[in-house]
């Protein structure tokens, strides 16, 4: 009986052991497992707010632009999308939607400009049939089909910058697209989401403006500290 006894017991630590030994190689591969899921989910979160950034910052943007070059909001926003696609720099874009708008005013109001003067060459309808100004993407997509016909060259590049200036030759790859590749890509925009209303840009731009403000409280802190 002692003999047996002395075995167990010795069979028994021996467990123990081992058991130890399993809850302490469990309890590494735990500690792995939440210092992965930890770092996924900061990467997460960090990623995820640098995206958030990056989202209002671009409809901070487009507000400020689209008051500057008086386009509505949600025109520039789909026109931002079909830019991006053409592979046209925004701030090409404004500038050039800026000059285009300046001459369809221009033309609509019969000044003698140059800008006017190449618009209406074009014979594009700047007026819908009740007598109002139709939409800049629309005016956009007829001129678009206009240049899509025009061979690539001098002619076409002259013709561009006049009708928007500068930026001109740099929107000739989106007015290449012609009517229906513009409608295409700005019609793409509305289905991807991508276009807001002007009262969610001002939204994210009074949100970036508290962020710039929180910025420059903690720097004035550290100003006084210093």
């Amino acid at each position: 009986l002692r003999i047996n006894l002395g075995m167990d017991s010795a069979e028994f630590r021996n467990g123990v052991k081992r058991v130890n030994r399993g809850l302490k190689s469990l309890k590494q591969t735990v500690s792995a497992i939440a210092k992965a899921v930890a770092a996924s989910v900061t990467a997460m979160a960090v990623a995820f707010g640098a995206a958030f950034s990056k989202i209002t910052t671009s409809m901070d943007e487009t507000v400020k632009a689209a008051a500057g070059i008086g386009v509505a909001v949600e025109e520039l926003a789909a026109l931002r999308h079909a830019a991006d696609l053409s592979g046209v720099a925004f701030k090409g874009l404004q500038s050039g939607i800026g000059q285009f708008s300046r001459n369809i005013s221009d033309a609509i109001d019969g000044a003698a400009t140059e800008g006017a003067a190449a618009l209406s060459r074009l014979g594009v309808s700047l007026k819908d049939s009740n007598g109002n100004v139709r939409s800049t993407i629309d005016i956009l997509s007829d001129v678009g089909e206009r240049f899509s016909k025009l061979p690539n060259g001098a002619i076409k590049t002259a013709a561009a910058m006049k009708i928007f200036g500068k930026s001109g030759r740099d929107l000739i790859p989106l007015l290449n697209q012609g009517r229906d590749g513009i409608r295409a890509m700005t019609d793409e925009a509305q289905r991807l989401g991508l276009v807001f209303s002007e009262q969610a840009g001002r939204q994210a731009e009074a949100f970036n403006d508290n962020l710039t403000r929180l910025k420059g409280a903690l720097t004035g802190v550290l100003t006084q500290l210093t």
